[in-house]
């Protein structure tokens, strides 16, 4: 029975985080429970890293975890990579977090590391993967501190792909409603609005962008392929400047919205993204153009009040997101398109400073 990946986007010992751990070690089967040192390893604090997050589980969630220890590959002979990756391989659970994406990114793939988290996974186990960690395990990989502390131009490093050996076509950023900068754009782990469309533009277009925002979980049920998220903030699915969002306490299939092969949205004005066929094309579409067009409206209605139409909530919460996320950013033309196609479908708005409340009126 496969297991569980579960993704933070960060705030991974926050008291706020500490029943989402709580679950995923009810779900954890037997076996070792292992901290997986690597992302930190190069600093020169790596110790006391190690004994910060290891008294966390123990006094936070009454669980011993086992540190294992794989710092550079340099270090490591050929028995002492089998050693680890065994370890691994028969975990019940594994964690690992904050450090440098790149150099995890690269010591990991040098001991061939997603054989043995297959193998873990595949036997139901959990994988908890945080911060610097999270970025490593998609096709592709943000290099953070390198573009955004030293400058380096916006590109993407080839990723574990651990994600593709399930279908899913992702790669995968963290601190995705980061607001640090104040006056300057920090979203999507500091990389800002900029360079990460430059980067986008740079992905294959069956891509998607997994963004998870902070103090937030994105779990993979690998079983029910199933996407379901939890926490403070939401997850963000990004593709070819098409956005939805899967709030908290929401599940959405995988199937439907991330698999390898999954449709391309069409580009915007063709004929074909005019008459979307499902609710989750059209919500996309409208969140792009960000231009509520009477045609898309219509559809809209149409799809909406079809006998066999789904349950709206999910796309009715999609879209107060995106309104609420362009009224933050002071995209007035777009939150009042986004409000007049609510009230369309009879959903009320109440607008509070940072947050929205809405029901659904409609009968």
């Amino acid at each position: 029975m496969p297991g569980v990946i579960a993704l933070m986007g960060s705030g991974e010992t926050a008291p706020g985080m500490t029943k989402h751990h709580r679950a995923l070690f009810e779900r954890a089967p037997e076996g070792p429970r292992l901290l997986l040192d690597t992302s930190y390893a190069f600093q020169v604090n790596r110790e006391q890293m190690t004994e910060k997050l290891l008294e966390y589980f123990h006094v936070s969630l009454h669980q011993q975890l086992t540190p294992v220890a794989f710092p550079r590959t340099a270090d490591a002979g050929p028995v002492e990579r089998e050693l680890v990756r065994r370890q691994i391989a028969r975990a019940g659970y594994l964690f690992a977090g904050p450090g440098s994406p790149s150099y995890a990114l690269r010591h990991w793939r040098d001991l061939d590391v997603v054989p043995p988290l297959r193998q873990m996974l595949d036997g139901g186990g959990v994988l908890t993967l945080a911060s610097a960690a999270t970025l490593t395990i998609g096709r592709a990989t943000a290099p953070i501190y390198e573009i955004y502390k030293a400058g380096a131009e916006p590109t993407w490093l080839p990723g574990l792909d651990l994600l593709g050996q399930y279908g899913l076509d992702l790669a995968v950023i963290p601190h995705f409603d980061n607001a640090e900068g104040g006056s300057y754009d920090t979203r999507y782990c500091y990389l800002g609005e900029d360079r990460l469309t430059h980067l986008e533009g740079q992905l294959p277009p069956s891509t998607t962008i997994l963004g998870v925002d902070e103090h937030t979980v994105a779990l993979l049920d690998l079983e029910e392929m199933t996407l379901r998220a939890e926490g403070r903030g939401a997850i963000t699915l990004r593709r070819l400047g098409a956005t939805a969002l899967v709030t908290a306490g929401t599940t959405r299939s995988l199937d439907d919205l991330v698999v390898a092969s999954a449709s391309v949205p069409a580009p915007v004005g063709t004929d074909e993204s005019s008459h979307p066929s499902d609710l989750l094309t059209l919500t996309e579409e409208i969140a792009r153009t960000g231009a509520v067009a009477p045609e898309h409206l219509a559809q809209f209605l149409q799809l909406a009040t079809a006998n066999d139409a789904p349950d709206l909530t999910d796309h009715i919460e999609t879209l107060v997101a995106l309104r609420q996320r362009a009224r933050d950013d002071r995209q007035f033309a777009i939150s009042d398109g986004l409000r007049d196609a609510l009230l369309t479908l009879g959903v009320e708005i109440a607008d509070a400073p940072g947050a929205s409340t809405w029901s659904f009126t409609r009968s």
